[in-house]
């Protein structure tokens, strides 16, 4: 099982590639390991953005009951929801980094000053350019190469980023833990780098099929001891994978 999780893939090509790519920026001292923890930050930006562009997608081309008007409500509740999120995780890590030697935060809630000084920080637009690209590069093999916007209401997939993100965020705080502790900053990005490696490709890996659901769909409905369906449980696995 190990095997088709962690071989690379059609699936999981472009989170290798990302991880490949921020190792050499940060091996070859091309960009310094705080570059790394706040290029996860801004990822979870990212990450709302595509996330809604499916939901539009879905709204549109979906084959489930979505009407395109409440699909579209739904894409700005989203964003109000979602946008809140980002808002008060932004406010917590900043807060969370405002002594860190180079950085001038004063306040987590001083979002935009904060924010502004995060995109200076040296070659951070070519981790961003990166992410953007692997992003829409599995936007496209994985949701419209494979048709997800007919499996899914808009409705459902609004809940898919969460849980990829609140272990994103969880890893960011305790990285930064461990830079501002002690004075190992490089070899905790790339901890940092390896853990949502690893963490992304088992995410990804739960999909139709695939062993991993079956395993974990399984246990679940083995400790619901029968009282919600195996296909009900599968697809709530689904929806909170990639």
């Amino acid at each position: 099982m190990l095997k088709s999780i962690f071989l690379p893939n059609r699936s999981n090509a472009f989170i290798y590639a990302t991880a490949l790519f921020m190792l050499f920026m940060l091996i070859t001292d091309r960009v310094s390991p705080l570059t790394i923890v706040f290029a996860y930050v801004l990822e979870t930006i990212i990450i709302g953005i595509f996330n809604a562009i499916k939901m539009g997608y879905t709204a549109k081309f979906g084959k489930l009951g979505d009407s395109t008007q409440s699909g579209f409500a739904m894409i700005i509740f989203f964003l109000f929801h979602y946008g809140m999120f980002v808002i008060i995780q932004s406010i917590f890590v900043f807060s969370f980094f405002k002594d860190m030697e180079g950085m001038d935060f004063g306040t987590g809630f001083n979002i935009i000053n904060n924010f502004s000084q995060v995109l200076q920080l040296e070659n951070i637009q070519y981790i961003l350019g990166f992410i953007v690209l692997s992003n829409a590069g599995y936007f496209y093999q994985n949701f419209l190469n494979d048709k997800q916007y007919e499996k899914y209401t808009a409705q459902e997939l609004m809940m898919k980023p969460y849980l990829r993100i609140v272990i994103q965020q969880f890893v960011v705080i305790l990285s930064g833990f461990f830079i501002i502790t002690y004075n190992e900053a490089s070899i905790v990005a790339i901890l940092l780098i390896v853990f949502r490696l690893i963490t992304d490709v088992v995410i990804v890996s739960i999909k139709e099929d695939s062993v991993l659901l079956e395993k974990l769909t399984q246990k679940a409905y083995d400790q619901q001891q029968g009282t919600v369906s195996l296909e009900k449980i599968r697809k709530q696995i689904l929806l909170f994978s990639e």
